[in-house]
Parts: structure tokens; sequence; C-alpha cells
């Protein structure tokens, strides 16, 4: 199979507590997103620097101002797509279990997900 000749990075793994450091960081930094709530670059940087000092010993590649940055958009998507759920008829949710979807939520997933 022929290469391009580029070399993968290291995908970078987050652990609970990583996760919880990014966004306490981001929480306290909050003022600096302005109206837009869009953190510019030097917040970022501050991040990946704040996560890499406190977690020297991670698993994965480095904590980078891109990976900080893609980890937050992945966890705000996934936060709308919760209160999306909790919203819709048919389903109920629990913060414990998540959705708890059976076959018999079946047509219910269905439209939900079209």
């Amino acid at each position: 199979v022929p290469t391009s000749g580029r070399t993968r990075k290291v995908p970078a793994y987050w652990t609970q507590d990583e996760e919880a450091t990014l966004l306490q960081y981001l929480l306290s930094h909050k003022a600096e997103a302005g109206d837009t709530a869009s953190f510019q670059k030097t917040t970022w940087h501050g991040a990946a620097t704040h996560i890499n000092a406190a977690f020297p010993n991670q698993r994965g590649g480095e904590k980078t101002t891109g990976v900080c940055k893609t980890k937050w958009t992945n966890l705000k998507a996934t936060y709308n797509a919760v209160i999306n759920i909790k919203k819709t008829s048919g389903f109920s949710w629990s913060d414990e279990h998540g959705v708890g979807i059976t076959d018999a939520h079946g047509d219910t997933w269905d439209k939900y997900i079209k």
C-alpha cells in the first residue's frame, strides 16, 4: 500500500479529569470569549499549557491548542445533542444511565436521527 510519506500524529486521549480541567480552565477564562462566546488563540494556548502542566504523564498525543479547541467543540456538540434528546418527546433521560434507548424506542429514534 503506497503512503504519502506523511506520518500520522498520535491521537490525543482524554481522561475525565483532563476534560474537567479543560472545562474549569475555560470557565475561569470565559470573559476572554467576549460576546461571541468564541475563545481566542491565546486562551487555547493557555488551556493546552495548563493541561500539559497538570497532567505531565498523559496517554496519547500532546494536548495542543488545536487539540484543546477540537475537544471543546466536541464536548459542546455532545452537550447540545443531550439537550435536544431531553427535549424530544418519547425519550426519557437519566444523568446516571443516559437516554436508555431500547428496541421499544425504535420509531422515536428513527424519527429523531432523520
